[in-house]
């Protein structure tokens, strides 16, 4: 049974496919848009001949309740600040390889319903501002809704009452489409592989844990503010994790380069030469955390630079210290360091695209690559994290690609670390 309405209860039970893209849509439009108050799941045409009349109404399927299957109206004369509804038009499948999924094509129509006078009656006096909203829904349906186990492409959007509303026989539509009311709707295409997870999987898949983030930097958000286009210099990549730990390079000589298409269709920051990404601020004062970074080394010079590195004050701060390098040469794998000899090698070196993850718990480190672990290191001294560093290091240069870096101020624990880690994979298309 699938209860696509948004309020606590019903609740969606193990939907699939576009079931479950629109639960995922439904939810992060409503987190995320202020002024949309009630956002509805799928939308169904139901034909009432109570009155002698065949009239069609948009309304949400509840699934079987008590016995009876409920249906419930969503009018277009709305009584609340925002509302919207997914209306499933047409379900393509537009390839097919036998012994391999399905790719499924949805044809698929947002509608939206929104009191003007509720979200800003001050804006409402002065302007026509249906596209200031309608701008702010396409920003979350594009660059703001990714990742997702699911390709969302934007096809038009409609303002006209009778072309918003064109499946459904609205009687009595005079006056519902004047100010302060006002509908639109967003037509695009989804596109996902035949019976993608189910919402409590897509969840783990699309996301990393939320608590105790304290960095998540990401080649696909936050570069030069968001603007950055192929091989632009990167002045700035932008903490994601909501705590504004933003790394920063003001030296245009010390920039590394954005690279648009590297891992399939996702970006990376290219670092060579004396490329360096450092930020002084203090992301956690605890003993254990938990380090995720996926890069890819270029075998083409014998360096070892940092792709992610911790000292208390400076390059060489002997013991307190933490990184995450590259190996050199044939005789020094790719590592997680912290001085000397206390090192966990990885394996080894290769211009694969890798998921390396530490995890420190008391005086422990354990190193881990693609979710398999590769040793363990006991570590008593205290790790501070005054500076850190991505990119040239101790004066080697990191030679490769940097696509996303996450750092937690806890100890993960085993199902922690594989959602994580199968969120990287995932999303590089690394399983």
């Amino acid at each position: 049974m699938i209860l696509l309405q948004n309020p606590n209860e019903p609740v969606p039970t193990n939907p699939i496919e576009i079931d479950a893209a629109i639960v995922d849509m439904q939810s992060k439009l409503s987190n995320n848009i202020s002024w949309l108050t009630q956002a509805y799941g799928r939308a169904y045409r139901n034909i009432d001949l109570s009155t002698g009349e065949r009239i069609y109404f948009p309304e949400i399927y509840l699934g079987e309740q008590s016995n009876s299957y409920r249906y419930l109206n969503v009018t277009p004369d709305n009584d609340k600040t925002g509302q919207c509804f997914f209306f499933v038009q047409q379900e393509n499948i537009s390839e097919f390889s036998i012994g391999q999924n399905s790719l499924l094509t949805y044809n698929v129509a947002i509608i939206f319903s929104v009191n003007l006078k509720l979200i800003n009656e001050t804006l409402l006096s002065t302007e026509i501002y249906t596209q200031r909203l309608i701008s702010e829904v396409r920003d979350y349906l594009t660059r703001r809704l990714m990742p997702t186990s699911y390709i969302l492409t934007i096809q038009n959007v409609l303002t006209r009452f009778e072309q918003v509303f064109s499946e459904f026989n609205i009687t009595e539509d005079k006056g519902k489409n004047h100010a302060p009311l006002q509908h639109f709707r967003v037509n695009c295409t989804i596109q996902m592989r035949e019976a993608c997870p189910a919402p409590q999987t897509v969840v783990g898949v699309n996301s990393p844990p939320e608590a105790n983030k304290v960095l998540w930097l990401k080649a696909d958000e936050g570069v030069n503010g968001g603007a950055a286009e192929d091989s632009d210099f990167v002045y700035i990549w932008e903490d994601q994790s909501g705590n504004t730990h933003h790394f920063s390079q003001l030296t245009f000589n010390n920039q590394p380069q954005y690279r648009k298409n590297i891992a399939g269709s996702k970006p990376a920051l290219f670092f060579n030469f004396d490329n360096l990404f450092l930020q002084n601020t203090q992301l956690f004062t605890a003993q254990d955390f938990s380090v995720y970074a996926v890069s890819q080394q270029l075998v083409q010079d014998q360096q070892t630079g940092a792709v992610y590195a911790l000292s208390v004050t400076g390059f060489n701060s002997g013991a307190n210290r933490f990184y995450l390098r590259h190996g050199k040469d044939g005789s020094i794998t790719p590592r997680f360091s912290t001085v000397g000899a206390n090192e966990i090698s990885l394996g080894d070196r290769n211009s694969d695209i890798n998921v390396d993850h530490a995890v420190r718990s008391g005086s422990s480190i354990d190193g881990y690559r693609n979710n398999v672990l590769k040793g363990t290191i006991t570590y008593g001294n205290i790790l501070s994290d005054l500076r850190h560093y991505i990119g040239n290091w101790n004066n080697n240069r990191l030679i490769g690609y940097v696509f996303e870096i996450i750092v937690y101020d806890v100890a993960h624990n085993t199902a922690e670390q594989e959602q994580a880690v199968k969120y990287l994979q995932t999303k590089y298309s690394l399983i």
